[in-house]
């Protein structure tokens, strides 16, 4: 519940960067789909970077925008 309350600080914030490292971790599947909604949500209301860290690319199949770095090299995904 820790990592939930400091990312919704951190998407409450007006910063025009924010860096996530494994946010959902600990989280069950429905937490895990909320968060990501809220995710979407914040970021359609205020448009910024935003980098996450996982090793779950599963999750993050709402975003719609994604860069990868598998191997040390930057892939660009859009998802429609």
């Amino acid at each position: 519940m820790k990592t939930m309350v400091s990312t919704i600080i951190c998407l409450a914030s007006n910063k025009s960067v924010v860096l996530l490292d494994e946010p959902v971790l600990g989280f069950d599947a429905i937490m895990r789909t909320e968060f990501y909604d809220l995710l979407v949500e914040s970021f359609s209301r205020n448009p910024r970077i935003i980098i996450i860290s996982t090793h779950i690319v599963d999750e993050i199949a709402k975003v719609p925008c994604v860069f990868m770095i598998p191997y040390r090299k930057l892939r660009q995904r859009h998802i429609a």
